[in-house]
């Protein structure tokens, strides 16, 4: 995926796809004028649920788009509701920093052979 922020990702992609701003937006429920907003910097990148039908329309892969939103945005919202109490942990454990840099190491390998 071509680095840089998440809305010229998006703008990027979109228009080598042929979409138009208001194909995307109707595709995501969401007003033309906040699609435009996120590819100029100007809002930040959506939520998970609509990263999720984003990556969908314009084709991308969902996990690196959410990736990206992140690193633009500083955090990650997402509905932890279908998670184990184990993944919730996890998760918990991320956010408050309880996470050596080992074990982080360790769970991208684990991660990179999926």
């Amino acid at each position: 995926m071509k680095r840089g922020t998440f809305g010229e990702l998006i703008r990027s992609r979109r228009r080598k796809l042929d979409k138009s701003l208001q194909e995307v937006a109707n595709r995501l429920g969401v007003p033309v004028a906040y699609v435009s907003e996120v590819e100029l910097g100007k809002r930040p990148p959506f939520r998970e649920d609509k990263l999720n039908k984003l990556a969908e329309v314009l084709e991308l892969d969902t996990r690196e788009l959410l990736l990206l939103a992140w690193k633009n945005k500083k955090m990650i919202s997402f509905d932890t509701g279908e998670l184990s109490e184990a993944e919730k942990n996890v998760l918990t454990s991320f956010a408050r920093g309880g996470i050596s840099a080992e074990r982080i190491a360790r769970i991208q390998e684990v991660l990179d052979e999926e």
